[in-house]
Order: structure tokens, then sequence, then C-alpha cells
């Protein structure tokens, strides 16, 4: 079985910061892919920094499937940043292999069905393809988290 990849969104780590002013957070995050990324590749779409409860995950994204009958699918989790510090990755926290979205265009799939976590440290979201897509097209997904700035206990 040939080892998974990681491929970053090129603005992984935008989210390296907190507000001071409020304790609602909404985060952005987008990765943008030019290959069709392969089963069990990591697409690390954004950072979540640490202190964040997240209680909601939206996922917009361009058509990354054209074919009549498209294969791609994807869960949805997280991963640590730093694996010395955690937490371990649970790769479909926020939602379960098999998610189609990806397969035609999306204007925002919300993902709330989960108890809300709080972060210790920062995290990537994570996408963990299923199957690769059958004609890939070259394109974009788009993430907003949404949640609580808890502050790192």
């Amino acid at each position: 079985e040939p080892a998974m990849a990681n491929i970053d969104s090129t603005t992984l780590n935008q989210n390296s910061y907190m507000q001071a002013f409020g304790n609602a957070v909404v985060l952005p995050g987008s990765i943008a892919l030019a290959a069709n990324p392969t089963a069990a590749d990591v697409l690390r779409i954004m950072r979540i920094p640490a202190g964040t409860q997240v209680s909601e995950v939206i996922i917009a994204n361009t058509d990354l499937d054209t074919n009549g009958t498209p294969t791609i699918v994807h869960n949805l989790g997280y991963a640590p940043v730093n694996s010395d510090d955690g937490p371990t990755a649970v790769p479909a926290y926020f939602a379960a292999a098999g998610q189609t979205n990806l397969q035609a265009a999306n204007e925002g799939k919300v993902y709330a069905k989960f108890a809300p976590i709080t972060f210790a440290y920062d995290v990537y979201l994570t996408a963990t393809v299923g199957t690769a897509a059958a004609t890939f097209a070259a394109g974009t997904i788009y993430a907003t988290v949404k949640g609580v700035a808890r502050g790192i206990k």
C-alpha cells in the first residue's frame, strides 16, 4: 500500500493568531488543488489555533470531479500541527468517510453533527481522500471554522 501524502494549503498557517476582543471565532481557510489527490492523501486545509472550541465547519468548493459518474469522496477531521504536542489525529471527527460534496460545485455544506471540541494545541483541519476523482478538475476547497475562543488552559 503506497504511503499517503500530505497536501498543504498555501495559506495553511494564516490562522496562527487570536482576536482579543470578544470570544466568537470565524476562521477562514482554503486549499487549491492542481492535481488529483489519491486515496489516503490528507488535505491539510487550514490551521485551527490552540484554545479554539469548534462547533461548526462549513466546506464550499469548485467542481473537483467533472465525470458523469464522479467518484471523489473524503472524510473531515483534524490532525496535530506538532505530533509531539498532540492531540492524536481523528480523521473523521467532523464527518465520516464517504462525503460526496467535492463531486460538484458546492456553495457550502455545514458540518455540525459532532460534539463541540476544544483544542489545547494547534491542529490542522483535514480532509482525507477515500477515492480519487474519476475526472479531476483543478479547483479549490474553501473552509470556514466557527466556534469560541476559550483560550489555552
